[in-house]
């Protein structure tokens, strides 16, 4: 195993909360801006009914599907 993967498999769970927390950035901004909330499920792989529960909880009330 390389120091790289070693470590990978260490971190693996902060890594992909890290992910996870960019992602909800990525989309938070997207829906700021008035995309479409299909966007966000082809690319990000959210269900509609996260896309519109996040929405809400960030205090966007308008989407585009």
């Amino acid at each position: 195993m390389t120091l790289n993967k070693g470590v990978e498999r260490v971190f693996q769970r902060e890594i992909q909360e890290a992910n996870e927390r960019h992602d909800e950035q990525v989309v938070a901004a997207m829906l700021k801006n008035n995309e479409l909330a299909d966007k966000i499920v082809k690319y990000f792989g959210w269900p509609p009914e996260r896309v519109m529960s996040f929405a809400k909880q960030i205090g966007v009330t308008t989407l585009t599907l």
